[in-house]
């Protein structure tokens, strides 16, 4: 899913910072605890589960009726197919055709079960369509290539309310050849709180799974339609408010939200008039190797763009010269003599010792997998005691021996990708895009550490347990470099003074927001990790504003 949210759902997930006000829409929950506060709201306050059923179909319904000139193609007729399921999902189905029905739309009920399956609330509303007329079609495995092709042909939008977010495994027999003719049809397809074949959770499909164009999700947006592998399938997402009690929100224990402008906004704060560049922090970049002087550049320039007073290099003696030269207001440290190409076991105490006066420290980008680099990375960063981002090669260093994080002297931010992550965990990249929110909450809580897992929807899991998801960014960012970049725009604003967890976590929201600055005027295929510094000031703007 390329999370495309409209307007009106952007201002729904807008809120405060503080995480007690429960009532935004920018909170996250697994179909797990989304049952848990239906089931709050009915033994509770007594609403009966066919009353939030109703109040889902209303929303369903409006927003179809709402956005029928971009739904329906100009001049067709407005006739809908709701392909429906055994469950509530499928009762969610029935409810939002009879609205629809009643709105004079031409609409069209397909039955993946027989009639006597149904049963509950959606038995309830599957009675009211029939009592109105909509004489639903009932198909099994054996007549369903039979009947969709004619249900098919007749409508224009296919509303999918198969499965709901509960839903884990492979769709098999007619379920399996509805998925595939939906996605076949060439018809606009909402799907209802996720599309069908879709975990709602890990956001991987096992098998078929209904691409949709639309995934109007219940209540609050479902952990699965925005991280994991097949997100994709979810196309465009709102939400859907169906009238949980607000005392029923806020005793939940909220520990995962969705990322905006008034989370980052409030962070940055505005610079005072009798400062100096010491104010805004002083950071160490540790980095450099031969053919890979780039990265550490890039993570300098990046720093100093968000704000950083003073940047210090450290970096190999006989690469010196490079940084010099490109970054004019850096200030370059000779890390061992002046014939070493890469950061030396020896130089390890020097720059740890150069670490000790600053006020934020970045080591890895561009600094070679060179086993005596790797030992020197290693001894480094269990003696630093300032702020540490651990990013790139010095991952990679890690990775060898994980229980180094446990003997950490101050707190650390780890940025890896999937790959660099499977590395850590000893795991497949497989295992990292179908689990992406659990293990990152896991490795942050258990070794203490601020982890931004980054990717499509980076993750910020901070040490406490709270997991940040950041709606930012664009394919035009998967170039070399954009990493480095935010490794610098994380140091920088540590070094300013957020807490670290928020610091990363505003860093990952702003270095998207830039991405798609850029991308807004150069387009996707053009972009450079460069141009994600140059359009940082209007990221920063914009949240301001």
């Amino acid at each position: 899913m390329t999370l495309l949210f409209s307007r009106r759902f952007v201002r729904s997930l807008c809120m405060a910072t503080d995480m007690a006000r429960n009532d935004a829409r920018n909170l996250l929950v697994t179909p797990a605890q989304m049952r848990g506060l239906d089931q709050a709201a009915i033994r509770e306050y007594g609403i009966p589960g066919i009353v939030l059923m109703e109040n889902a179909a209303s929303g369903i319904a409006e927003y179809i009726d709402e956005h029928a000139g971009r739904l329906f193609e100009p001049g067709v007729g407005r006739n809908i197919l709701f392909v429906c399921g055994k469950g509530s999902n499928g009762g969610d189905g029935f409810a939002a055709a009879r609205k629809l029905h009643l709105r004079d739309y031409s609409v069209f009920i397909l039955t993946l079960a027989a009639r006597d399956e149904i049963r509950g609330d959606a038995k309830v509303n599957l009675e009211i369509c029939e009592r109105l007329g909509l004489n639903p079609i009932f198909a099994t495995s054996e007549t369903i290539d039979d009947i969709l092709p004619f249900c098919i042909a007749r409508a224009e939008l296919i509303v999918d309310a198969i499965f709901g977010t509960g839903y884990r495994g492979k769709p098999e027999g007619a379920y399996e050849s509805a998925i595939n003719a939906i996605n076949g049809a060439n018809k606009k397809i909402v799907s209802i709180d996720s599309p069908s074949g879709l975990d709602g959770q890990s956001g991987a499909a096992a098998g078929a799974c209904v691409r949709a164009d639309v995934t109007l999700t219940l209540g609050f947006l479902k952990t699965g339609l925005i991280s994991g592998p097949d997100t994709e399938n979810a196309g465009t997402v709102e939400l859907i408010d169906i009238g949980l009690p607000g005392d029923v929100i806020d005793s939940a224990a909220w520990e995962t939200r969705l990322m905006d402008a008034l989370d980052v906004g409030p962070l940055m704060t505005a610079r005072k008039r009798e400062t100096h560049k010491g104010d805004y922090g002083k950071l160490l970049l540790i980095t450099g190797s031969p053919g890979m002087t780039g990265a550490g550049c890039m993570a300098a320039e990046s720093a100093l763009t968000a704000g950083a007073g003073l940047v210090y290099l450290a970096v190999p003696g006989s690469l010196a010269h490079i940084y010099e030269s490109s970054i004019t207001e850096a200030i370059t440290l000779c890390a061992g003599s002046n014939v070493e190409r890469t950061i030396s076991y020896e130089s390890a105490d020097a720059i740890a010792n150069y670490a000790g006066r600053m006020d934020a420290v970045a080591i890895g980008p561009g600094m070679s997998t060179d086993q005596e680099t790797a030992r020197a990375i290693r001894k480094i960063i269990t003696a630093v005691n300032k702020p540490l981002v651990i990013d790139a090669d010095a991952l990679t260093a890690v990775a060898s021996d994980v229980s180094l994080l446990g003997r950490l002297n101050a707190p650390a931010v780890l940025t890896p990708h999937e790959a660099e992550m499977a590395r850590l965990l000893g795991t497949s990249v497989v295992n990292i895009k179908r689990n992406r929110l659990a293990l990152a909450r896991e490795f942050a809580v258990k070794f203490k550490v601020t982890l931004v897992l980054k990717g499509h929807h980076s993750i910020i899991a901070a040490p406490d347990g709270r997991v940040y998801v950041n709606p930012t960014g664009n394919p035009g960012m998967a170039t070399a470099g954009s990493g480095d970049v935010l490794t610098g725009m994380i140091t920088a604003f540590i070094g300013a003074g957020m807490d670290v967890p928020e610091a990363a976590a505003a860093a990952v929201y702003l270095h998207g927001l830039a991405g798609d600055c850029a991308a807004a005027d150069l387009g996707e295929r053009s972009m450079r990790a460069t141009d994600i510094i140059r359009y940082m000031h209007k990221a920063f703007k914009s949240v301001k504003e």
